[in-house]
């Protein structure tokens, strides 16, 4: 939960100071698959991903804080030998104006946990907002994960969303992506 706090004070602190570089988004979606090899293993959950090339000019350390908080979730409340599937691709957004058309990432985090019910679902991005724990889970919650995630989405100028699912927890992101001419922004 400290360590949590900090992280959200950071955010707070640095909101102005955003550190874009490029990055290849299934670089970063690995590295934090990486940090949760061994629960994977342990849990004997299969993982899908469906990555495409995207390069995005974005603040990495947020972009990490985002994925970290979906994927722990998504680990965390997906039980043994369940699954998680990660999709990103690249899409432009359908707009009125083609010249305000920019392109976006798409990247989605879906578990076959328990899912979030219809009461939590107001609640979900708020601090200090935790659902039920899982019974298999060693480690409580500190409620600040999603929150701290959708603060980060929202200094990148992204949107963050829970999608209806019948099964599990389906979370929804996009993000601007970095553009391929010069010529084009």
């Amino acid at each position: 939960m400290i360590e949590n706090l900090l992280k959200y004070t950071e955010m707070q602190f640095n909101s102005s100071k955003l550190n874009p570089s490029q990055q290849v988004l299934a670089d970063v979606i690995n590295k934090v698959m990486q940090s949760y090899s061994l629960s994977i293993a342990h849990k004997k959950i299969v993982v899908h991903k469906q990555i495409d090339n995207i390069l995005l000019q974005i603040d990495t350390e947020k972009l990490f804080t985002i994925l970290d908080n979906l994927i722990s979730n998504a680990v965390k409340f997906t039980p043994e030998a369940g699954e998680i599937t990660i999709r990103a691709v690249e899409s432009k957004p359908i707009a009125t104006n083609a010249v305000n058309s920019k392109p976006i990432a798409i990247i989605e985090v879906i578990d076959t946990g328990p899912g979030i019910s219809e009461e939590n679902k107001n609640k979900l991005f708020s601090p200090f907002y935790h659902g039920e724990q899982p019974k298999y889970s060693l480690v409580s919650s500190s409620g600040l994960g999603l929150f701290i995630a959708k603060e980060a989405v929202d200094l990148l100028k992204g949107e963050l969303s829970l999608m209806p699912s019948n099964t599990g927890a389906h979370f929804l992101l996009k993000l601007p992506l970095i553009p391929t001419h010069p010529y084009l922004t």
